[in-house]
Formats: structure tokens, C-alpha cells, sequence
């Protein structure tokens, strides 16, 4: 009997573990592609191009809405960086990407994207 809980234990660790797992962006993830948030109240849509850019679109569903040029590139621990010329506003970690759905995280909090080729 203790073996077969050690042997639960185990495998209800390594679960947990796995579903927090970070994918490493790669570039083709996002070239040519538009990511936008699937929320019903935020609005957030980010456009890639080769070239770094980032034609992004913020706001609330509805509402006010920014469209502001940024820049993306990946550091060197597989996080997407969308920043404007003084500081980053963006680092997003990369949950998974099936189905045309990203999962991200990003300052605490866990969000989806649905990602459309442009």
C-alpha cells in the first residue's frame, strides 16, 4: 500500500508539473500572424512582421482603442518581448499553441489568444 501511494504521488507530481511547462517562442510562431485576446471585455491585438514590428491594437470591447507600433524579439530564455523604445510592456511566456489557440502567461497573469495567419 505505501508503494502504490508513493507511486500516486509521483505521477500526480510530474501532472502538475507539466501543465505550467514553457514552450519556447520561435519566430515562425508569430511571423505573418495576428494574435488576438479572447476576452470579453479587453481588447488586444498584435500583428508580426519579419522585420520586428508589431502593429498592435489595445483597449476595452466597445470602447476606447489604442494603436500603437511596437517592437517583438525573443530573449534568450524563449520569452516573446513586445517593447516600444524605452521599456518593455510585454514579456510573454508561452503556455502551448494547438487548435489556433495560444495559451500565454504574462505578468501573473494566464490568458488565450486566437491566432489567425494574416
Amino acid at each position: 500500500m505505501k508503494y502504490c501511494s508513493f507511486v500516486l504521488l509521483l505521477v500526480l507530481t510530474a501532472c502538475s508539473h507539466n501543465s505550467g511547462d514553457m514552450h519556447k517562442w520561435q519566430a515562425s510562431d508569430i511571423v505573418g500572424y495576428n494574435l488576438k485576446l479572447i476576452d470579453k471585455t479587453a481588447h488586444e491585438s498584435f500583428t508580426f512582421s519579419a522585420d520586428g514590428l508589431v502593429a498592435a491594437s489595445i483597449g476595452s470591447v466597445g470602447g476606447p482603442v489604442a494603436a500603437p507600433l511596437w517592437y517583438w524579439e525573443i530573449d534568450k530564455e524563449g520569452f516573446l518581448i513586445i517593447k516600444d523604445e524605452k521599456e518593455i510592456i510585454y514579456r510573454m511566456k508561452k503556455l502551448y499553441d494547438k487548435n489556433g489557440i495560444i495559451g500565454v502567461e504574462y505578468a501573473g497573469h494566464k490568458v488565450e489568444y486566437e491566432k489567425h495567419k494574416r
